[in-house]
């Protein structure tokens, strides 16, 4: 009796370090299909080098969902590359195919965000900034700006509603381009990140049009998560300290970072910082997949290519 009770238990003491060496050490689903991914990526890129241009060292863009911050001390620098992510998201999303063609990018701008249009009206419709700020257009620019107006047509729905002699910010799932004035509380802009189709970018303007943010910190890696969980690439906006501009070199380091955006070190997936130079305008990217930052002048590429 106590020899069959004996083989009983070892049998039971088998199955289960069986188990659980299954479970620590044979790759689960989750890892297989992760494998399964990246091969298709060196495949595809491999093959075919613009299929991923997100994994490019040289791009502020986020290679996978999760949080990136853009930095400079002049606002003129961080959002022409804030408008360079939104216009080149809007030309890709333009050739998407049906089953994609609900992702769009939302933007919460400043109050005043009428730069931030005309620099995208000028990258979309490969016309100069200065053309569309000053109004200097020629007779072959104005087909252009047509086609642009056009491309990032979006529109922010309907409602009966006013808050403050304002709609409230209910976007439309089918428009490409959707567009959000002034600041935003914490909690309503976690929530329109979670609600977004998987592959949306979120970009905000400026880091200070959050509001509600009692704790930075917290701040950021609630946004952070939210935005790698709903498969979301969140851009944000922000400042910088002065202190490159009294160093002997123009290098800059991550603690130049405004106070608020410190914390963005420990949790932001990528950093790009822009700044002048004595040789003209340089943009260091911090990129958390090498230890040495990528730092070269400031020259975005068109976003047809």
């Amino acid at each position: 009796m106590v020899g069959a009770i004996w083989v009983s238990l070892n049998r039971l003491a088998m199955q289960y370090y069986e188990f659980m060496y299954i479970r620590l050490f044979m790759p689960s689903k989750q890892f297989e299909c992760l494998m399964v991914l990246e091969i298709e990526r060196v495949d595809a890129l491999f093959n075919d080098p613009s299929t991923n241009k997100r994994c490019r060292v040289e791009y502020p863009e986020i290679e996978f969902p999760g949080l990136a911050i853009v930095a400079s001390r002049a606002v003129a620098l961080r959002r022409e590359i804030l408008a360079w992510l939104i216009a080149r998201t809007v030309m890709s999303n333009s050739s998407l195919s049906q089953s994609q063609e609900r992702m769009s990018v939302l933007v919460v701008a400043n109050h005043n965000p009428a730069v931030l249009l005309r620099q995208l009206l000028a990258l979309v419709g490969k016309i100069e900034f200065s053309t569309v700020d000053q109004v200097a257009f020629e007779d072959d620019d104005w087909p252009r700006l047509t086609s642009a107006v056009n491309l990032l047509e979006g529109h922010e729905g309907i409602a009966d509603e006013v808050i403050d002699g304002e709609p409230p910010f209910f976007p439309d799932s089918e428009a490409r381009l959707k567009w959000r004035n002034g600041p935003i509380g914490l909690g309503e802009l976690l929530k329109l990140i979670n609600t977004q189709v998987a592959g949306t970018s979120v970009v905000v303007e400026n880091y200070h049009l959050i509001t509600d943010t009692r704790n930075h910190a917290e701040a950021l890696r609630d946004l952070r998560n939210i935005a790698a969980e709903a498969g979301v690439y969140l851009y944000s906006g922000g400042g910088m300290t002065h202190w490159h501009e009294v160093r002997e070199r123009r290098t800059v380091y991550l603690s130049d970072l405004a106070e608020s955006l410190s914390e963005a070190v420990n949790v932001a997936d990528l950093i790009t910082i822009a700044y002048p130079d004595f040789s003209g305008d340089q943009v260091c990217v911090f990129d958390p997949r090498y230890s040495a930052p990528h730092k070269e002048p400031l020259s975005l590429p068109s976003v047809w290519s």
